[in-house]
């Protein structure tokens, strides 16, 4: 299983805006030096292996968030902001929004821009949303949190309604891939 090099560009995005370039240049030294097959240069385009990738995510929870898991969930959110609005996607937005783009096909291609493997499902009901990712080779919490952050982060741009996540099931049931509920919050 890969994840797609934009990973990168949207953490070096984050990071430099809320620590600074210093602290951005300290991780990326970290990371080479810890593992040794990130010492190449990770452009948007570039396929991360799963353990690369979950070095990755690990190393900035170590780093930046006191190695607190809910960070990632953060992170997935605060990149869709970015990506979503003035970044590489905000184009999707824009179609979402003004009805052009329907939910699902929106969602399975902002999972194929992360992820080779996996299918990513959305359901619009009455009071929010149900998504789900099945079928990947492997799975882990950092990848669960930064996708629901990112999903979440979405549909609040589309809907400009704030909304409530609520686990299915995930990582924390020995799943491989997760199914969560978005409700709305102002019914």
């Amino acid at each position: 299983m890969f994840i797609k090099g934009t990973i990168y560009a949207g953490r070096r995005t984050l990071i430099r805006e809320r620590f600074g370039e210093e602290a951005w240049e300290r991780f990326e030294a970290t990371l080479r030096e810890r593992q040794p097959s990130l010492r190449r240069l990770i452009t948007p385009t570039s396929l991360l292996e799963f353990d690369d990738y979950v070095g990755l995510q690990a190393l900035l929870l170590e780093m930046f968030y006191e190695g607190n898991e809910r960070a990632y969930w953060t992170l997935g959110y605060q990149s869709a902001d970015w990506a979503l609005t003035e970044g590489p996607y905000a184009h999707l937005l824009d179609s979402a929004r003004r009805g052009q783009v329907k939910l699902q096909p929106l969602t399975t291609r902002l999972w194929r821009v992360y992820s080779d493997e996996g299918q990513f499902t959305t359901e619009e009901t009455e009071n929010g949303f149900v998504v789900a990712i099945e079928g990947p080779s492997r799975w882990h919490i950092s990848l669960e949190y930064s996708a629901m952050g990112y999903v979440h982060r979405l549909f609040e741009l589309i809907t400009d309604r704030r909304l409530d996540p609520q686990r299915i099931e995930g990582a924390a049931d020995n799943k491989l891939g997760c199914r969560y509920r978005f409700e709305f919050m102002d019914r």
